[in-house]
């Protein structure tokens, strides 16, 4: 499972984190400051349908929109969404 997530710096930057549920630390591999390239990311683990994912920062509008190209896209999509969760 992945988890969609969000730090703070200390001077007060947005850094994203795109990091497996079992992760042990911060691995800086799995950090983003591109806001851009991090919601590519993510877009693609939910398009993909094949892990699941927890949000904590992806606005739901988008989370939605991505599910419903997705669906669009792949008639199977929802078939694994449903062995997922």
């Amino acid at each position: 499972m992945w988890i969609f997530d969000k730090l703070n710096s200390v001077d007060g930057y947005d850094i994203y984190w795109l990091h497996e549920k079992d992760t042990k630390g911060i691995d800086e591999d799995e950090l983003y400051v591109d806001e851009y390239r991090f919601y590519d990311d993510c877009e693609e683990i939910v398009k993909g349908g094949t892990e699941g994912f927890a949000n904590y920062i992806v606005p739901d509008e988008m989370l939605d929109e991505w599910k419903e190209e997705a669906k669009e896209e792949d008639e199977d999509w929802i078939d694994l969404q449903k062995e997922l969760y």
